[in-house]
């Protein structure tokens, strides 16, 4: 491609804290001034102080996506990225292709970042935040950041709010509307030959009678099997607005939102100011290419069934939707159906926002994918829906099971592959599968324009009915891990009604006008990117980046708010629970308590609930059993605390079953390394001697212990070593390439036997793989794992050669690549798989997705 060196645009900020500043007057500061960027004036490029800037490269003002990079008036290197696309529409108005306008400028300087963005038409409100804290909040979209870091990523989120204003709202008539299905319901009976309703003069009820009801006679309906029972593939349509009944009212639409997250990364200062050197500093802040962009857009009911779910309205839309199924396909009249009904609701997802996975199985109402592969330059597209199931109210058993057609989700393309565009307009009509024909039930809607540019941005703006809840994700070059785009809520199952399109606030009939109001349609404006961010080490389902942000998944108990409440959760997705300041040359352990050892020896820890806290000391080792601490700091003694390991039970008041801060456990030896492992402790000193720590029952003074433990050196003939580790049943040390074990029976003080068992060729180092709980080696590229030491004689250790790509091996299923991408092993396929770089934005954990939160 033409432009596949000048398509890169920078999106990230990172800050250093105490040193981020907002600045709207003149300039940022007289030596290192920023660049003014401008929404309305995208072709003039000059700082903030008016001087003009010296442009060394130009993409070309008609791409749609323009780079350009320079020099200051000072000699510091910028970077700015122009980005054009269709405008936000209001709802009701479908996005359409044709001319585009600026929506969005970033430039970067080593020290500044610029921001302009084009927001939904009515915003008096912008918000910037970098790194999560805020520069405030202004009447125009246009900010400046200063007092940055040069060559450091930063995540910026842009807010632009709509303010609350009195309106028009339309008043949903539930009655009226019960009283229009069963019009509806009669004449689908009429039409299926079907008995009509009787009229509105109801009969005498009989007394009963001892006379037993006779059982029906129609044969009950089977049971469903997996092959969901085809739709109809009539193309839905929503119904049209005049045939909504309602009235108006006055009401006060509430403040309203749209939020565009980009990553950005600050040029590097350059070593020397030649112009040569000042230009290269420009172009390398510019990210890559992507080689692919996704984009999956799916629509879900958060609740297991309506009935627990949404409120009385949406129960008895549901019905009404259950009934006409009753009445067509069970040949029911139509009071019979809606009795039926009343017994029966339909099944919801069950489920948060979450991300895509390989392992999915239909977790939504309709999904909507686009895949653009820029070096092929083709865009692929398709569409999908979940399994929409009757259920009985009284067992939960399915009654009935369906899967909506595909007919009304279309797409349509507009490439510009030379330019590093590609556009896509998605037109979304879904009805339910049981109901597809009854209006009064509605349809799953939403209009939405993709713009993907091969710097990576996605933008997406249109507009959508807020039920069932929306979520839009993105993935770059392949990876398994995404992006959220953009998501909202579920409201209720009227707002999938008619009659909305010009008035989309909706006050339910008896409810207060103007205090309880309901949006149920608003516009789609978001945009994220490529995280400039990098991973620099990983542990588990928690990885640590160049930027000091934590992300982590799974055991919400290191998550912080995203438990909710309770360690027992499990958060599915990755989020950002907290910021490490300092990251240098760091080591992750991540199990049941949270630490990162940086290179200079500083000791972070992190648990659920409590933030990144500094353990006083420089620390040259560490290792972590679940949440059991050890280390060495200081003098050289070997620490413990967290979990005790000596805690039998309350009755020895000397072994407390949690030790609160770190505490020495030897004396008198100089450690340089620690390693432990279901509670056993060894030690190597700075001689290269291996120590194990043993219980001496025959020395048991009544000091409030119950084991009474002293150090003791294994015997290994003089032989001194490089390093050791820990696994249950056996000590390790490495030599050389030689690998010796030793009998860690801390119960036997005489048996202080070593052997040494393997030579592996290239070994470099020893440790306990907590990811697969054995004893791993590395050789260079490849890993081996064992457990006992005969697995190392009788061919029963396994190796693994890590991806053909430069990078670090961490453990046995995990790498990390030079260019910061996360690597693992798929456990089910043995393969490497690309996780990807850091997510660009975090979900909050109000909208995480944990598995305790609801059923699945």
């Amino acid at each position: 491609m033409r432009r596949i060196n000048a398509l890169k645009g920078a999106l990230t900020l990172l800050l250093v804290a105490g040193s981020l500043s907002a600045t709207t007057a003149a300039h940022a500061d007289d030596l290192h001034p920023a660049v003014k960027v401008d929404i309305d004036h995208p072709g003039t490029f000059v700082d903030t102080d008016g001087n003009p800037l010296t442009v060394s490269s130009d993409s070309g003002s008609t791409d749609d996506a323009r780079v350009v990079t320079g020099t200051t008036v000072g000699g510091d290197p910028f970077d700015e990225t122009i980005y054009s696309g269709l405008d936000v529409t209001e709802s009701g108005t479908p996005p359409t292709s044709g001319d585009k306008s600026v929506q969005t400028i970033v430039a970067a300087t080593p020290t500044t970042v610029s921001v302009a963005w084009k927001a939904q038409a009515d915003a008096d409100q912008f918000q910037l935040l970098v790194d999560g804290d805020s520069l405030g909040t202004q009447p125009t979209g246009s900010f400046v950041a200063t007092g940055l870091t040069p060559g450091t990523s930063y995540a910026l989120q842009m807010i632009a709010t709509s303010p609350s204003k009195e309106t028009q709202a339309t008043v949903f008539d539930l009655d009226k509307w019960k009283a229009d299905l069963n019009q509806a319901l009669d004449a689908d009976a009429a039409d299926n030959g079907s008995s009509p309703s009787p009229s509105d003069t109801p009969a005498p009820t009989p007394a009963p009678t001892d006379t037993a009801t006779p059982a029906p006679t129609d044969t009950p309906t089977p049971a469903p099997t997996d092959t969901a029972t085809p739709a109809p593939t009539d193309t839905p349509t929503p119904a049209p607005a005049d045939d909504f009944d309602s009235t108006t009212t006055g009401a006060t639409a509430p403040a309203f939102s749209t939020t565009q997250n980009l990553s950005v990364k600050t040029p590097a200062a350059p070593v020397t100011q030649s112009l040569r050197a000042r230009r290269l500093a420009a172009t390398a802040a510019v990210p890559a290419t992507v080689a692919s962009t996704a984009v999956n857009y799916r629509t879900f009911i958060p609740w297991t069934t309506i009935a627990d779910g949404g409120d009385a309205s949406d129960q008895t839309i549901a019905d009404g939707c259950i009934a006409e199924y009753n009445v067509l396909d069970l040949h029911e009249a139509p009071l019979v159906a809606l009795a039926s009904a009343a017994a029966e609701t339909f099944k919801g997802d069950g489920r948060g926002f979450q991300q895509p996975a390989a392992s999915d199985d239909h977790p939504y109402r309709t999904e909507a994918v686009v895949n653009v592969d820029w070096n092929d330059q083709t865009v692929d597209t398709g569409a999908d829906t979940g399994y929409t199931r009757i259920l009985s109210t009284d067992d939960g058993s399915v009654l009935a099971q369906r899967q909506a057609p595909i007919t009304g989700i279309t797409f349509a393309k507009d490439t510009d592959f030379s330019n590093g565009y590609a556009r896509v307009l998605i037109n979304h009509v879904a009805n339910d599968p049981f109901c597809p024909h009854l209006k009064e039930v509605g349809s799953i809607t939403y209009k939405a324009a993709l713009d993907m540019y091969a710097t990576g941005l996605t933008r997406i703006s249109g507009w959508q009915f807020t039920m069932p809840s929306h979520e839009a994700w993105v993935s770059w070059n392949g990876a398994t891990t995404w992006t959220n785009l953009f998501h909202s809520t579920a409201t209720h199952l009227y707002c999938l009604l008619a009659g909305i399109y010009d008035l989309p606030i909706v006050i339910l009939k008896g409810d207060p006008p103007s205090t309880n109001p309901t949006v149920c349609a608003q516009v789609i404006s978001a945009q994220v990117n490529r995280s400039t961010d990098e991973w620099v080490t990983v542990a588990g389902q928690f990885g640590l980046t160049k930027s000091g942000n934590l992300w982590g998944s799974g055991n919400a108990s290191l998550l912080g708010a995203y438990a909710n409440g309770s360690s027992s959760c499990t958060v599915n997705d990755f989020v950002n629970p907290y910021k490490i300041h300092g990251v240098n040359d760091p080591a992750l352990h991540a199990q049941q308590t949270g630490y990162v050892l940086n290179g200079d020896g500083s000791l972070i820890t992190w648990t659920n609930g409590n933030g990144p806290e500094t353990i006083p000391g420089t620390w040259r080792s560490f290792d972590l059993d679940g949440s059991t601490a050890v280390g060495i700091a200081g003098s050289g003694d070997i620490q413990v605390w967290g979990r005790n390991p000596d805690f039998v039970n309350r009755s020895y008041s000397a072994d407390p079953s949690y030790i609160q801060s770190p505490t020495p456990i030897s004396s008198g030896i100089n450690f340089t390394q620690v390693a432990i492992d279901q509670g056993t402790i060894i030690g190597l000193d700075s001689d290269g001697n291996v120590w194990r720590r043993v219980n001496d029952p025959d020395n048991p003074p009544n000091d409030g212990h119950y084991y009474h433990y002293t150090w003791q050196q294994y015997d290994t003939g003089g032989v001194k070593f490089d390093q050791v580790a820990q696994s249950a049943g056996y000590a390790w040390g490495l030599t050389g390439d030689t690998i010796w074990s030793f009998d860690d029976d801390l119960w036997d003080a005489a048996d202080n036997d070593a052997s040494a068992d393997t030579t592996l060729d290239g070994i470099t180092s020893l440790s306990m793989d907590r990811s697969i709980g054995t004893i791993t080696a590395h050789q260079g590229t490849l890993m081996t794992a064992w457990g006992a030491p005969e697995d190392l004689t009788d061919g029963n250790s396994g190796s693994l050669a890590a991806p053909d790509m430069a990078g670090t091996r961490v453990d046995f299923l995990d790498f990390v690549a030079t260019d910061g991408d996360w690597y693992q092993i798929d456990e089910n396929t043995g393969a490497w798989v690309n996780r990807g770089a850091p997510p660009t934005v975090s979900l909050s954990p109000e909208d995480a997705s944990y598995t305790c939160r609801y059923a699945s």
